[in-house]
């Protein structure tokens, strides 16, 4: 059986429900509040895409249910916004295994409290902005 992991917005206002390999698995009306709703250019769409599935992928599955929506522009320049917390440059799918687990720690520590981005674009050298 296939699962949705993400909520693909169409002209017509409707949402395709897609899977981690862009399947679509059911069209609804709305969005459902446990999937992010994503946004990816029409030019490229399909790697852009298939790098989003990625992430959304790598992401642990308690982190995943946060994403309230997730956009990329380019298939190296994902990001998303958390339900309850800030927005997350994450850059491309590369080291998202590694980007997962710093956001975790940095989700969790004082120094990202508060915070508007946490950037884990380059995982080694983590940035918070207020």
């Amino acid at each position: 059986a296939r699962e949705p992991v993400a909520a693909i917005p169409q002209e017509d206002g409707t949402f395709l429900l897609v899977d981690d390999e862009a399947e679509t698995v059911f069209r609804e009306e709305a969005p459902p509040a446990d999937l992010p709703v994503v946004q990816v250019p029409v030019a490229d769409g399909a790697r852009v895409l298939a790098a989003v599935l990625g992430v959304i992928d790598e992401l642990p599955v308690d982190l995943r249910a946060r994403v309230e929506n997730i956009e990329a522009p380019t298939e190296d320049s994902v990001r998303f916004t958390l339900r309850d917390g800030p927005q997350v440059e994450w850059g491309g799918v590369d080291e998202s295994a590694t980007k997962a687990q710093v956001l975790e720690i940095l989700l969790a520590s004082e120094a990202a409290a508060g915070a508007k981005v946490i950037d884990v674009s380059a995982p080694t050298l983590p940035i918070t902005t207020s």
